[in-house]
């Protein structure tokens, strides 16, 4: 078995239906791109553990995660993984360090030492003056650096982002770009980044896998498919970063 990811995906959510299937390597990162309601927070929602398996597998690391042919389904706090949502889900009654705590404290570390690594965590991604303050203070770029100590404070096999950068405004998106791209690296987890922006997902990932209408219809680099475009959708995103 693969030490990175393997993810045969069969799953449902109200009529739609997701079905789809590849693997990564340790270390990768790789973007999903789709048109809306093509599936791609669905994904990420199956791969956490929100959104239940009808079939196939989540394997990590060798470790499964989810196989509902053998009744096996961890729930999202035992798969251990680091996730920041679309529109970043901050707790609104906790301080950005302690949200940013939270997984730590979940996990069984005392809060002094969970405060202490938050506080370090929002350090290293230039915040750390906002530490004290809630999340309804914070700027859309303050709580992006909020929500992504958040996911990466615990150092997961798995980093899950769901448009990481949508709150952003456009004049602060290319430099917001850089430094994840940096973060990522530093991470070194495998890491899945849904994006409805082509110029993110190409600035952010070493490979585009293309989701429309719940099925994987196109995985390659940007230039890859760029030449080749398998579908109309592809040919037309990878236009605009052209």
């Amino acid at each position: 078995m693969s030490p990175g990811l393997h993810a045969d995906i069969a799953a449902r959510r109200g009529e739609f239906s997701l079905e789809l299937e590849f693997s990564l390597a340790p270390g990768a990162t790789a973007a999903v791109l789709g048109p809306n309601g093509a599936g791609k927070s669905t994904l990420v929602d199956a791969l956490a553990g929100l959104v239940p398996l009808t079939r196939g597998e989540v394997v990590l690391g060798g470790r499964a995660l989810e196989r509902p042919g053998e009744r096996l389904r961890l729930t999202p706090q035992e798969r251990g993984l680091g996730v920041m949502f679309q529109g970043y889900c901050l707790f609104g009654h906790m301080s950005a360090r302690d949200n940013v705590a939270y997984g730590l404290r979940a996990r069984g570390v005392g809060r002094a030492r969970a405060r202490a690594e938050a506080q370090a965590w929002l350090e290293r991604l230039g915040v750390a003056e906002v530490g004290e303050l809630r999340p309804a203070a914070l700027s859309g770029g303050q709580a992006q650096r909020v929500a992504l100590a958040r996911a990466m404070i615990t150092r997961p096999a798995l980093l899950l982002l769901d448009e990481p950068l949508a709150a952003l405004d456009v004049s602060a998106r290319a430099q917001a770009r850089r430094l994840l791209a940096g973060w990522l690296a530093e991470a070194g987890a495998i890491s899945l980044i849904v994006s409805h922006d082509v110029r993110d997902a190409v600035a952010l990932a070493d490979e585009l896998l293309v989701v429309e209408g719940g099925r994987l219809t196109a995985r390659g680099t940007a230039a890859e498919l760029r030449a080749r475009p398998p579908t109309a959708y592809v040919a037309a995103v990878l236009a605009e970063d052209a």
